[in-house]
């Protein structure tokens, strides 16, 4: 896939959360509160997420209280996103849309006043400092993958950005290495490829050799074919490996142990 400039990310980012506000727009109480394959979260809690991370982005801290009791919060970062959630949810969901307005077109007007040089400062991101432009990959995956978990929730067709899905393949593809070399699998040499039926792109491939995992062509051991949005479901933990791997558009050639074990290990989003 070409490279997606930090301006095309930006112009992504505001077409993500405009679909965002669309979808949302004259839900019923019982649609905001339907549950959401995100654990622990409704629909009306997907908007408080991203409201949070956008004001921490602007460096407001989040709210305090305890959220020890919340089985699914793992981290920090975890603990901060139920914060929100647990301050803004009785505002409403139509309340909370209005926030999610005013914070997403504020930030879209700072964005948008971005410079070439203002992509690589420092910042700060819930992965600790990175620059602006990775920042920026990190709000548009994060946005997408909360988008779907609304569509599905209220059983709306899926999003439609394609740069969006893109840039999250993008970063499911930073993490396919960690997750072979955590396998330990193939042996010097050995790949494995992915074929995500884009049209625009090649079946990637990583490949072990020196002891480490990287893209590139090697001595086939694995093939998986599966379409991008299942693939991206499964990164984010929204649907199960069996899930997966019971999809009739889902298939392993070579050794299917280790395919099955990628899919069952690329659950890395927490």
């Amino acid at each position: 896939m070409n490279p997606i400039s930090p301006f095309e990310t930006i112009t992504s980012l505001k077409n993500v959360w405009q679909s965002i506000a669309e979808v949302t727009a004259d839900l019923t109480t019982e649609q905001w509160s339907r549950q959401t394959e995100c654990p622990g979260w409704n629909v009306a809690d997907q908007l408080v997420h991203l409201i949070g991370v956008e004001r921490q982005v602007e460096g407001e801290v989040p709210p305090l209280g305890d959220v020890s009791d919340a089985e699914h919060v793992k981290n920090e970062f975890g603990a901060f996103n139920e914060r929100w959630i647990r301050d803004r949810r009785p505002r409403g969901g139509a309340v909370i849309r209005e926030e999610f307005l005013e914070v997403t077109n504020r930030r879209l007007a700072k964005l948008a006043a971005l410079s070439p040089d203002d992509f690589e400062s420092l910042v700060w991101s819930p992965m600790g400092e990175r620059p602006m432009a990775d920042l920026l990959s990190m709000r548009l995956f994060d946005s997408l993958a909360h988008e779907t978990d609304i569509r599905r929730a209220l059983d709306m067709p899926a999003p439609q950005d394609e740069v969006a899905q893109r840039v999250s393949l993008g970063r499911m593809a930073l993490a396919v290495p960690g997750v072979l070399g955590r396998l330990g699998r193939l042996s010097e040499g050995e790949a494995v490829m992915l074929d995500l039926g884009l049209a625009d792109s090649q079946a990637w491939s990583w490949v072990f050799r020196d002891g480490r995992v990287n893209r590139g062509p090697g001595v086939l051991r694995t093939a998986i074919s599966l379409p991008a949005d299942v693939a991206l479901l499964r990164f984010c933990g929204r649907v199960g490996a069996q899930d997966t791997l019971v999809d009739p558009r889902v298939s392993i050639s070579g050794d299917r142990d280790l395919g099955e074990a990628f899919l069952e290990a690329i659950n890395v989003v927490p």
